[in-house]
C-alpha cells in the first residue's frame, strides 16, 4: 500500500489525476479493454473534473462501471451516476475520448434484487475483475457500498440491501469479493472527517475485517491524503 500526501487539496487533485491517467495509460500497452469501476460523493467529484480535461487515446480501450449506487433513478440528483456522468464522462464524450457504449449505469426503474442481478450480468460479461477502481472513504471507514460489521451475501458481483448504515439506506454496491480482486485501487482520504478513518486503516493492516480485508486483498491500493500528520 501506497499513501501520497499533500496538505495543498487541489495539487492533490491534479497530481492524483495524472496517476491515474498514467496507469491507464500503461494498461492500454497490453490490454484491449480496460474495466474502470467508479464511485460517487464529493472528494471524487472534483478528481473526475481534472480527469475529464485529459485527452488521451487510451481512454477509447474503458469500460466504465458504478461500484456503489443508490437505488434511485439515474436521473436524480442524489445518483452516483448522474455526478459521474456530469463531472466525468459527458465532458470525454463531446471530445470523443470515450465511447458511448462503454458505458454501463445500473437499471434502476428494475426492482432492486433484479438490478443488481442484471448489473452482475452485465460486469460479468465485460469484464474478469476491476482494472482501476477510484474510491472514496467514508468517516465510517466504507468504501463503495462495502461497510464495516455489515454482511454481504457473495452470491454475484453486486449487491442490492435495504439496511445501509448511512443514508439513504436503499442501495446496490458491487461485493467485498468482487472488489477485493480489483488489480489497482485509488482511495481518497479528504478532510479532517476522514482522519480517523484513515489512522485506522494504516494501524489495522491484517485484519480480516471489512473494508480492511478487501483493501488488504486488492493488489495495487493507493492512498491519497490531505492528511500529512496521520500515522
Amino acid at each position: 500500500m501506497k499513501i501520497i500526501r499533500n496538505s495543498n487539496k487541489d495539487q492533490l487533485i491534479q497530481n492524483t489525476a495524472s496517476f491515474i491517467l498514467d496507469e491507464i495509460e500503461e494498461l492500454a500497452k497490453t490490454k484491449q479493454k480496460i474495466i474502470i469501476g467508479l464511485v460517487g460523493g464529493t472528494s471524487v467529484a472534483k478528481l473526475y473534473s481534472k480527469l475529464s480535461k485529459k485527452d488521451n487515446e487510451a481512454w477509447q480501450k474503458c469500460h466504465f462501471f458504478v461500484l456503489d449506487e443508490r437505488y434511485v433513478p439515474i436521473t436524480s440528483e442524489e445518483s452516483n451516476f448522474k455526478l459521474i456522468k456530469e463531472k466525468l464522462l459527458e465532458p470525454l464524450l463531446k471530445r470523443d475520448q470515450i465511447q458511448d457504449e462503454y458505458i454501463h449505469p445500473m437499471r434502476t426503474e428494475l426492482k432492486g434484487e433484479e438490478t443488481a442481478k442484471e448489473y452482475s450480468k452485465t460486469f460479468e460479461e465485460y469484464a474478469e475483475k476491476i482494472d482501476v477502481a477510484i474510491l472514496s472513504s467514508g468517516e465510517d471507514g466504507h468504501i463503495a457500498g462495502i461497510f464495516p460489521e455489515k454482511e454481504y451475501e457473495e452470491e454475484q458481483a453486486y449487491e442490492y440491501f435495504e439496511d445501509s448504515p448511512k443514508m439513504p439506506p436503499k442501495r446496490l454496491s458491487i461485493t467485498p469479493g468482487a472488489l477485493a480482486i480489483t488489480s489497482n485501487a485509488f482511495i481518497l482520504f479528504l478532510g479532517e472527517g476522514k482522519k480517523e478513518a484513515l489512522k485506522k486503516l494504516i494501524n489495522s493492516k491484517g485484519e480480516r475485517t471489512l473494508p480492511q480485508q478487501v483493501i488488504d486483498d486488492i493488489k495495487n491500493v493507493t492512498i491519497i491524503t490531505d492528511q500529512i500528520n496521520v500515522s
